[in-house]
Parts: structure tokens; sequence; C-alpha cells
């Protein structure tokens, strides 16, 4: 269900924490989450604000038709919120999906570009 539901939005989609859904719905691939927040992390270098630019500025300018969050607060939420409107959730069943180890969360949230 859910990899059908992501096949059905148009355009790209950024899904943090769960890149392989992305895949599995034939949306082009990204880097996951804690790869992009170990070259971020502080943004110290070049390459470190270099990057953390590149991707507020993909989610400012509506690069991605849709962006799929986690059920708790993230690195990304803040931004997100100020070009996307929730519109959606991922799972119809909140039991559907938790993680099993680590931190309990899942992919749910799903925000769609509203441009300005």
């Amino acid at each position: 269900m859910a990899v059908s539901k992501i096949a059905s939005i148009d355009g790209k989609v950024f899904c943090p924490f769960h890149t392989d859904l992305i895949r599995q719905a034939g949306k082009p691939p990204h880097a996951h989450r804690m790869a992009l927040r170990d070259v971020i992390r502080d943004a110290y270098s070049d390459t470190e604000q270099g990057l953390k630019s590149d991707i507020v500025s993909a989610i400012r300018s509506g690069a991605f038709s849709a962006i799929i969050l986690e059920s708790r607060p993230g690195d990304f939420d803040s931004i997100v919120g100020k070009y996307y409107a929730l519109t959606d959730s991922l799972f119809d069943d909140s039991t559907l999906f938790w993680t099993v180890s680590g931190s309990r969360i899942r992919p749910n949230q799903i925000w769609k570009f509203e441009p300005h």
C-alpha cells in the first residue's frame, strides 16, 4: 500500500529515512538521511554548507512534489512546513511499519508542495 501510494504521486518524492520505498515506487533515488547527516553534520566546511544549501534550496523551490516525513520531528520539518502542506498519511493503519529496533519511527506524513 505505501509503495503504491508513493508511486501515485506525480513527480519526485523525498523520503529521507526510507529511501528504499522511493526506489520501490519507481521514483528517482536520493541519499538516506543518515548519509546526508554524516556529510552535513555541523556545516563548517564548504562541502557541508553546500550540501545543506542544496537540500534547503530544493525544498524551497519545490524540486520535490512531495516529502514524506517521520511520525516524530526531524531535521527538515521546520523548512518543509513553510513550503509544503501536510495532505495525507502514508499508512491508514496505525500499527503498520514501525521500526523494531532503535527509535520507534515510521514514514507517515505526506507533505505536498504549495507554491507561494
